[in-house]
């Protein structure tokens, strides 16, 4: 079987982004998603997911729900930057980085996802 599941739906890609702390070029922060066709959001719906922050973004296609998900994503980590202390900050991102029951369940669908897709070996 060459198919990937989910709770959420059937994995369609996966796709890493960074983003850059406002205090300095050198903190960038490496972030990974997946994207899924959802049955449940409709015959058109997909979820992206920042598997680090536990973050969804919706959309009519892959490409908006991933574009739906980086905005999302920079607009907490801005603001997390932004009210919060340095110190506090990371605090904060380290504790969403927690692996949890749901980020196992992803993190094993992105790796089995790009295995077959021959991206890891």
């Amino acid at each position: 079987m060459n198919e990937v599941y989910t709770k959420r739906g059937k994995v369609v890609s996966t796709g890493n982004f960074a983003y850059s702390t406002l205090d300095n070029d050198f903190n960038n922060i490496l972030l990974t998603s997946i994207t899924v066709k959802s049955p449940n959001i409709g015959n058109h719906g997909y979820i992206c997911t920042c598997i680090n922050l536990h973050i969804d973004g919706y959309g009519i296609s892959p490409e908006k729900a991933n574009q739906d998900m980086i905005d999302s994503v920079r607009y907490f980590l801005d603001q997390n930057f932004k009210l919060l202390s340095g110190s506090d900050a990371w605090r904060n991102i380290i504790e969403l980085l927690d692996v949890d029951e749901w980020a196992i369940e992803l993190w094993n669908a992105y790796y089995e996802f790009n295995k077959i897709k021959g991206i890891l070996c």
